[in-house]
């Protein structure tokens, strides 16, 4: 079955042998059905998120700010895991003082923006902090992945092409390598407007680039 909203009820009533499913939905279908089984296949799976956002001409944007300032919320945000079955560890910390484990994987779209030029700078703290390296400068990202990270995991972090050279000597500084490169180009200009970075805790590795995507 290959529909999204409806696959729920389908794979509930036996009405098709497979179908893609949010993990949170299949945890929902096991317990009205016990014969349902949750796989990811051995070639991989998609990994997504649910974003949060204001319309540039809202009408209550101070609302709309108080809202996600409380789904964001630790204690609330656990709360909306447990209800809606994600089944996802859950932690609240900066991630300079993070200690709990170590992952195979991290993921991370972080603030572009290094805090050199305060004019540049939002007066809204919640945009200023998530635009700008603020609150967590680049060296200090990776000096918490190069911890953070098992020996064989992966690190896959986006970021702007303008910052590539920063962003590979902060890495070298790290022990950390990019093991594999994608560059995102405007279509409409052929310029380059982003790049996603598989890293690796490796002092040296050979780089591979991947065919650019055009958007």
């Amino acid at each position: 079955a290959y529909v999204v909203d409806q696959v729920r009820d389908k794979m509930i009533g036996n009405e098709a042998a497979i179908g893609v499913i949010y993990s949170g939905e299949a945890m929902v279908c096991q317990e009205e059905n016990p014969d349902l089984e949750y796989v990811i296949p051995k070639e991989g799976s998609n990994i997504w998120i649910d974003s949060w956002v204001i319309p540039k001409n809202a009408k209550n944007k101070e609302n709309a700010e108080k809202f996600i300032n409380f789904i964001c919320r630790p204690d609330i945000a656990k709360m909306n895991f447990e209800v809606n079955h994600f089944t996802a560890d859950f932690y609240c910390s900066k991630v300079q003082n993070f200690s709990h484990k170590q992952f195979d994987k991290i993921i991370c779209n972080p603030p572009y923006f290094n805090s050199t030029n305060q004019k540049l700078m939002n007066e809204n703290k919640y945009i200023r902090s998530a635009r700008h390296e603020e609150s967590l400068p680049m060296n200090e990202l990776f000096k918490a992945v190069r911890r953070l990270l098992k020996d064989s995991g992966k690190f896959y972090y986006v970021h702007r092409p303008q910052e590539l050279n920063r962003i590979q000597k902060s890495l070298l500084n790290n022990h950390l390598s990019i093991k594999t490169m994608q560059i995102y180009y405007d279509s409409k200009t052929n310029c380059a407007r982003a790049i996603s970075l598989e890293i690796v805790k490796k002092d040296n590795t050979q780089l591979l680039i991947k065919e650019p995507i055009y958007l």
